[in-house]
C-alpha cells in the first residue's frame, strides 16, 4: 500500500520546483504531484526525502521534471492579432530604426514544440525581400517538446485556423500529418533554455530586435515573472518589441517598457530605439513602404492574414456555449406567430454560426 505524503513534502517539493523553473501550482497536494513525486523518486531508488535532498543538483532530472511539468499547448498564428500587428506596425518600425539593414533577430521564448517559432518564420518570410538577414531561435526548457519541434511534424489540429493557402504553400501531407517546407523550417534554430536559469544569466551575442513569450509568464510565481520580464527586456535591442500572451501584462513591472496598441491587441516597446515612439501604434498604421512587399504575388501577407483572424474569431462563436432558451412569448394570433417566430429564431442562428 502507497504511503500518503505529508503535506509538508509536496510543499517543499513544489518551492524547489519554483526555484528552478519558476512554476507555481495552486494546488500542491492534489493527486498529481505527490504522485509525480513518488514516480520520479521510485526512478531513482530513493525515498521521497532522499530524493528530495538531491534533486537540486540533478541536471538530467530537472529535464524531465521540465517535460512533465510545463504545459506545451500551442497552434500555428495563435492570437492572429499578433501576427497583423508584427507584420504592419513592428517590422516598419524596425526599418526605420535600422534592424533591416543590420540583420533580425527574433526570439520564441518558451516555444514549445515550434509552432510559434515557425509562424513567425512563415510571417518574416512573407513580408521581407531582405530574408536572408533574419534569425529566428526557438527556446524553451522542454528539450521533448524541442525533439517535436526539430521534426517540424504536425497534426492537422496543430493547423486548425491556419489558412488552406498557407498550408498548401508551406506544408507537405505526410499521412495524417502535415511537414514543414525545408526553406522555413532551416531559418529557425532550437536552443534548450530555462528563463530562470543560466539562460537568463548569459548574454547573447546580439540583441533581440523581437520577443515573443506568450502564454509563458502566466505559469510563474509573481516575484519570478517579474525577474524573467526584466531579464527579456534586457535582451531586446533599444527600440526592440515584446509580445505577451492575452492574459499577460506587465501590471507596472517595468519602467523602460512602453505599451503599444494596435489591430486590436498590444504589446511592449523598449525606449532608446530609433523606431517610431509608441504613440504611432496607437493610431491606424500605414501601409508598408514600397521597398517591403509580400514575397510572392499569388499570396499577399495581408489576405492571409485576414483569413487567420477570420478563422480564429470563426472557432471562438462555435466554443461559445449557446444561450438558455427564451421563455415562450405570451399568445398571439396566428397570423403574427407565423410572420415572426421562425423569423426571429432564424436571425439568432444566424448569428452564432
Amino acid at each position: 500500500m502507497t504511503a500518503i505524503l505529508a503535506p509538508d513534502v509536496a510543499v517543499r517539493f513544489q518551492a524547489l520546483v519554483e526555484a528552478h523553473l519558476g512554476l507555481r501550482y495552486d494546488d500542491v497536494r492534489g493527486a498529481g504531484i505527490p504522485a509525480l513525486m513518488r514516480e520520479r523518486a521510485d526512478a531513482h531508488r530513493l525515498a521521497i526525502g532522499a530524493y528530495l535532498d538531491a534533486l537540486p543538483g540533478m541536471a538530467e532530472e530537472w529535464r524531465c521534471l521540465a517535460e512533465r511539468l510545463t504545459v506545451g499547448e500551442t497552434y500555428f498564428f495563435r492570437n492572429p492579432s499578433h501576427f497583423r500587428a508584427l507584420t504592419e506596425a513592428v517590422l516598419p518600425a524596425c526599418r526605420r530604426g535600422g534592424g533591416a539593414a543590420r540583420g533580425l533577430r527574433v526570439l520564441s521564448a518558451g516555444c514549445a514544440s515550434g509552432e510559434e517559432a515557425y509562424s513567425l518564420a512563415v510571417t518574416l518570410a512573407a513580408a521581407l525581400p531582405a530574408w536572408d538577414n533574419v534569425e529566428i531561435v526557438g527556446m524553451d526548457v522542454n528539450p521533448a517538446a524541442l525533439e517535436r519541434a526539430r521534426r517540424a511534424r504536425y497534426g492537422r489540429w496543430a493547423l486548425r485556423i491556419t489558412p488552406d493557402a498557407v498550408r498548401e504553400r508551406y506544408f507537405a501531407r505526410a499521412g495524417d500529418e502535415y511537414v514543414l517546407d525545408a526553406t522555413i523550417r532551416g531559418r529557425v534554430r532550437f536552443e534548450e533554455g530555462n528563463l530562470c536559469g543560466a539562460w537568463a544569466e548569459a548574454g547573447p551575442a546580439a540583441p533581440y530586435d523581437i520577443i515573443f513569450c506568450r502564454n509563458t509568464i502566466m505559469y510563474f510565481a509573481p516575484a519570478v515573472a517579474q525577474r524573467v520580464i526584466r531579464r527579456l527586456s534586457a535582451r531586446l535591442a533599444p527600440g526592440g518589441f515584446l509580445f505577451l500572451g492575452h492574459a499577460e501584462n506587465l501590471r507596472g513591472m517595468l519602467q523602460d517598457l512602453e505599451l503599444c496598441q494596435s489591430h486590436e491587441t498590444f504589446y511592449y516597446r523598449r525606449g532608446g530605439g530609433l523606431g517610431a515612439p509608441a504613440a504611432d501604434y496607437a493610431a491606424p498604421p500605414t501601409p508598408p513602404a514600397p521597398a517591403w512587399p509580400a514575397a510572392g504575388a499569388d499570396l499577399p501577407a495581408g489576405s492571409w492574414i485576414e483569413a487567420i483572424e477570420a478563422a480564429a474569431a470563426r472557432i471562438a462563436r462555435l466554443a461559445r456555449p449557446a444561450p438558455p432558451p427564451a421563455a415562450a412569448p405570451p399568445p398571439a394570433p396566428a397570423a403574427a406567430a407565423a410572420g415572426r417566430g421562425p423569423a426571429h429564431q432564424q436571425r439568432d442562428g444566424a448569428g452564432a454560426a
